[in-house]
């Protein structure tokens, strides 16, 4: 990935992952546009069959998942592309607790 972070105060991909598929789109993504890159990280332990089920859950009936404050100033970006599954047609609770803690930050997501 050597085109990643080419114009890292123009674009953003900011992802979420418990899998290799999404994380791989994400890098290839932010690779094709020329991106900088961040991981949403929870703070808890998702990997396990336990934390899948409590992410299902917590997706499907609005519940908190807390994540990492991001170690980057989302405000100096122009856009931030948001990348993550889909649990049952709602976005997977990570995102929407990032999204949800930095509404203030961030200019334009797409």
């Amino acid at each position: 990935y050597i085109d990643i972070n080419k114009n890292n105060k123009e674009m953003l991909v900011v992802f979420y992952s418990r899998d290799l598929y999404i994380k791989k789109y994400a890098y290839e993504y932010a690779n094709k546009n020329k991106c900088s890159i961040y991981e949403i990280k929870p703070q808890e332990d998702l990997s396990t069959n336990r934390g899948y089920l409590k992410l299902v859950y917590s997706t499907l009936f609005s519940k908190e998942i807390l994540v990492e404050e991001p170690e980057i100033d989302l405000s100096q970006y122009k856009k931030i592309y948001l990348i993550t599954g889909v649990i049952m047609r709602t976005i997977a609770a990570p995102i929407l607790d990032f999204c949800k803690k930095n509404s203030g930050k961030i200019n334009k997501v797409q």
